[in-house]
């Protein structure tokens, strides 16, 4: 199974009520797409989707780990960006 198709399978197993690239967008129970490849800078926009309220984190790279929120690697995220976009809308 490609990792998109994991992540969305993940996604429908959960609640969330939207989704965005941009971390100062995010809101209670969102879905954070992060597309930056630098870790630094990725693990930079994850939290502050986290503060502002993220339930699910995908991103192209690997961010810390927290209980509370899943966070799903894509390493071909950008690749798969129309195909999971489209996907996750048919879950909204």
């Amino acid at each position: 199974m490609s990792e998109i198709n994991k992540n969305i399978s993940l996604l429908g197993k959960n609640n969330f009520t939207g989704f965005t690239e941009n971390s100062n967008f995010v809101e209670k129970d969102f879905v954070f797409l992060s597309f930056e490849q630098d870790k630094k800078i990725a693990s930079k926009h994850a939290s502050e989707a986290k503060k502002n309220g993220a339930k699910i984190i995908i991103s192209k790279v690997s961010n810390e780990k927290d209980s509370k929120i899943l966070n799903l690697v894509d390493k071909n995220l950008s690749a798969n960006k129309l195909i999971g976009v489209q996907e996750i809308n048919d879950f909204l």
